[in-house]
């Protein structure tokens, strides 16, 4: 399968290395500007040609999205507009990677796909226009909803590291589901070899607090530091976060027939990578 690629962090990079094995992949690198010029957009994914493309690109810093909303806005909503456009006039499917962020705030089950979305901060507001865009636009399109993603370079379980001799401040409340970067891979995987078309959750069980993730995967690297939790309305300057986005995952269980792994087993199979690369 031909694949091009559109990211601008370092989880693209890891989608690269996971289809690179079994396919022919290309990867928008630096061409930002492409993006917001639909007839040059369009002859560069002509001139490629792919069976596919994954749209990872984004501006994914909540904090600073509520800052500079227009740039989040271009980002995650006018450039995945164009690059539907472009896809559904040369009939390629498209991925587009989202957040569980869309959904908003509320308390109790996992979120469905079908649950109504009421984002809270700028950052998914920008991500849930970018999706409806998409679906006014394209049929052929697989929009898939992570949660905390860990795995790839700089994630959580590196910046813990590297950052182990200093204080530790968490918001207290938020509850929601790692997204293991090799199970995310997996669900693009299995979804662009079918045609089951549509919103899917993706993320390892169960639902869990931040903060105990957190301490879940110190333990596992023996540090030994607390972790100083606060309310999420007492950290300056940050964007409104849920307190609650855990995702019911039964979709893509009963479309492509895939269970992630606990949420466990993948923290600690990301340690054992991350250690034998040091």
């Amino acid at each position: 399968m031909k694949i091009l690629i559109i990211s601008n962090d370092l989880l693209g990079a890891y989608i690269q290395n996971y289809f690179n094995n079994e396919n022919t992949v290309f990867v928008f690198e630096n061409k930002t500007n492409i993006l917001f010029d639909r007839p040059i957009l369009s002859d560069y994914i002509k001139s490629i040609n792919p069976d596919v493309v994954i749209n990872n690109f984004e501006f994914n810093n909540i904090d600073q999205c509520e800052i500079h909303e227009s740039k989040a806005m271009n980002y995650n909503s006018i450039s995945a507009m164009n690059i539907a456009y472009v896809c559904n006039n040369l009939s390629i499917p498209i991925v587009y990677i989202s957040t569980n962020h869309v959904y908003g705030n509320k308390n109790g089950q996992p979120y469905f796909e079908t649950d109504k979305c009421n984002p809270i901060n700028t950052y998914g507001k920008s991500k849930l226009a970018g999706e409806r865009l998409i679906k006014t636009l394209t049929n052929k399109y697989f929009i898939i909803r992570p949660g905390w993603i860990f795995g790839n370079d700089n994630d959580l379980i590196d910046n813990i590291i590297k950052n182990k001799y200093r204080n530790v401040f968490m918001c207290s409340n938020e509850i929601g589901n790692p997204t293991y970067a090799l199970d995310l891979c997996i669900t693009i995987d299995k979804a662009i070899h079918s045609d089951f078309y549509g919103t899917y959750n993706c993320c390892n069980p169960y639902p869990i607090k931040k903060c105990l993730w957190v301490k879940f995967i110190m333990n596992e690297l023996n540090i030994n530091k607390d972790i100083i939790e606060i309310p999420s309305n007492y950290v300056p300057n940050s964007a409104p976060r849920q307190t609650y986005s855990a995702l019911n995952t039964v979709l893509i269980q009963n479309c492509f027939n895939f269970i992630p792994e606990n949420w466990e087993k993948r923290t600690v199979q990301a340690i054992n990578i991350l250690n034998k690369n040091c």
